[in-house]
């Protein structure tokens, strides 16, 4: 896999974290067009060819294109800010599932919710996380490992005392892979029970 399938993956995968986040939180429309965004980048992944097509209708600059290695278009921009802006979205996730930074806590992750939310746009936007992690296809896939297992293993304290609308904010923002959590550390492919 290379830097642009890889950045085109967690850019789709950061759009389906903030549309879950933004569905949990009641912005479904905001939600529905994450996903349809997510989509689209999908789409581009599969058919390279016809996304470039698309996106030079649009008159995109190549410096855009390169910074982000895939195309993000005018609309998904948009979006971006509209939800990184919200003033709504910044008073019901502030101080919701804080996570102090310290020694062996992953990148992303210190804040609370509405910091990882607008990570997790910036990363759908391609400029995000990419410093954080490596390009190698490998290493990333050991990262997320260690990220969402230090998740699993953190969240009952993070949970602890919260209301149950407060949990599932902080479960959507953290972004868990369920089947990226689930997994032999030592990548043997076994499921964990």
């Amino acid at each position: 896999m290379g830097e642009r399938e890889l950045r085109g993956w967690r850019a789709a995968r950061a759009l389906d974290v903030v549309a879950t986040l933004l569905e949990v939180a009641g912005w479904e429309d905001a939600a529905a067009a994450g996903r349809r965004f997510r989509d689209d980048v999908l789409a581009g992944l599969a058919n390279p060819g016809v996304q470039q097509h698309a996106h030079e209708a649009m008159d995109h600059s190549p410096e855009l294109l390169d910074s982000n290695l895939f195309a993000v278009d005018a609309g998904l921009d948009r979006w971006a800010r509209r939800v990184a802006r919200s003033r709504v979205l910044r008073w019901s996730l502030r101080d919701v599932g804080r996570v102090d930074g310290g020694e062996g806590v992953p990148p992303g992750l210190v804040g609370d919710t509405h910091d990882r939310l607008l990570a997790w746009v910036a990363e759908a936007v391609g400029g995000g996380r990419v410093a954080d992690f490596s390009s190698e296809a490998r290493e990333f896939v050991a990262v997320e490992r260690a990220r969402n297992r230090w998740i699993v293993d953190h969240l009952p304290r993070l949970l602890t005392g919260a209301e149950l609308g407060e949990a599932r904010l902080i479960v959507a923002g953290l972004g868990v892979d369920a089947d990226v959590a689930g997994w032999d550390a030592a990548g043997a492919g076994v499921p964990r029970g």
